[in-house]
């Protein structure tokens, strides 16, 4: 949430917030229930698949390459966070 806060300009934060919860509490009824009805007529494996595929498919979608001159952190500092 506080990214959002961050984000989004003082007077749009409120509709930010709702939007950011609205989609969580979705996601929190919508994943089991689609995760069920995968399970149900594909089988137990095929759900692992399918979620392996959404986790991939979202680091494809927020990965960004480095602009030029941006200072990318060590390894060492990564590890340490």
């Amino acid at each position: 949430m506080t990214i959002v806060v961050q984000l989004v300009p003082e007077y749009a934060r409120a509709t930010a917030l709702a939007v950011r919860l609205t989609g969580n509490r979705i996601g929190q009824v919508a994943a089991p229930a689609a995760a069920g009805l995968v399970a149900g007529s594909a089988g137990a494996r095929s759900v692992f698949w399918l979620m392996s595929g959404v986790l991939v498919a979202s680091g494809v979608a927020v990965h960004r390459p480095p602009v030029d001159g941006e200072a990318t952190p060590p390894a060492e500092a990564l590890a340490d966070a």
